[in-house]
């Protein structure tokens, strides 16, 4: 076969492949929205509402949510990892839930119940605030486990669709991370629920092109500011702000990166397609996104101050087009050795 045909070949499967692709992502929203039409109707009115305020008072001009490059695929994700989510997190509870309630000696949950109703709800709250912080701080840190939570950071825009690309068995961890130890201490489902549904809207609210503040109120409740540079491309935040609720969580635990204006730019290494729903499942085992960080077992790479001064030379939202150099690609792993 000659060059011509060949590429044009290679160019109508690929185009055969992308289309099937496509079509298996939508009967999955189809078949999901009719198993949870609560989750389908969620979406349109969620959309409709965030959709308005960040017309209102955006961080930065940009189109629509649904509207962007990958939006109808993070829509997907919104509707779909919810259910396979729920599932995993089953599966996960049924098969590890005795070893940790074995692990965990009786004095603990004993004493997390000793007191009034009140003391033990507001205790409640804040372990699973903890325990969440350390699922989402382990997901950055611990390389495999990197290579799925990467598909939520791949996005370079941050709208309230944003949140919703996540890989289904990342956000199975995240939510195992803070249901095995709530069980295991004795914390019913309505409790852990409650948490989840909570968490569930504040994700989109925090990850809004909205720009408000709340003043005081920052410290208890997770803002936009907050968690926008959680995601921004900038080294100074990389590995930070993992809170899901209060900001105070980062605070003790040394992670708070709080500076006073928005993040210009967003994004991560790798390589994540930027729209496709399979494509975006599949992006863990790609062999760009199978290198990740390991300070988390204490090797710090060793990178030239030159390398680094020269990544700092280009500006932030030119750095994700113009690539960089492997060294300065770790030093995004390692917070530039801070």
């Amino acid at each position: 076969m000659d060059g011509p045909r060949a590429a044009s070949a290679g160019s109508a499967g690929s185009r055969g492949g992308a289309a099937g692709s496509a079509l298996v992502a939508l009967v999955a929203f189809v078949v999901c929205c009719r198993l949870r039409p609560d989750i389908a109707v969620g979406l349109v009115v969620l959309g409709a509402v965030f959709t308005t305020i960040e017309r209102w008072r955006p961080v930065h001009e940009q189109p629509p949510a649904i509207r962007r490059t990958g939006g109808v695929t993070d829509a997907a994700h919104f509707v779909v990892d919810e259910i396979l989510a729920a599932a995993g997190l089953v599966a996960v509870v049924f098969v590890a839930l005795p070893f940790v309630q074995g692990a965990t000696p009786d004095v603990i949950p004993r004493a997390v119940h000793h007191g009034p109703e009140w003391a033990t709800w507001i205790l409640g709250l804040v372990l699973a605030e903890v325990f969440g912080y350390w699922g989402h701080r382990l997901s950055h840190e611990i390389p495999f486990l990197w290579r799925f939570h990467r598909v939520h950071h791949s996005s370079p825009t941050m709208d309230w669709l944003a949140p919703n690309r996540r890989h289904p068995l990342d956000q199975t961890f995240a939510r195992s991370s803070v249901a095995l130890p709530m069980f295991a201490l004795g914390f019913g489902l309505p409790m852990l629920m409650g948490h989840f549904v909570v968490r569930r809207f504040q994700g989109l609210f925090v990850h809004a092109n909205w720009n408000v503040r709340l003043g005081p109120l920052e410290w208890l409740v997770a803002s936009p500011h907050f968690h926008h540079w959680h995601h921004a491309d900038d080294p100074a935040a990389f590995n930070t702000n993992y809170a899901g609720q209060s900001m105070i969580v980062d605070k003790v635990f040394g992670t708070l990166h709080r500076p006073s204006g928005w993040p210009t730019a967003y994004g991560c290494d790798g390589s994540t397609p930027e729209r496709g729903y399979l494509a975006q499942l599949a992006s863990p085992w790609y062999a760009a996104n199978r290198a990740g960080p390991a300070r988390w077992m204490g090797h710090r790479p060793v990178i030239s101050p030159a390398a680094l001064a020269a990544d700092e030379r280009i500006p932030l939202r030119a750095r994700s087009s113009l690539g960089r150099t492997p060294e300065v690609e770790r030093a995004r792993h390692y917070q530039l050795l801070r």
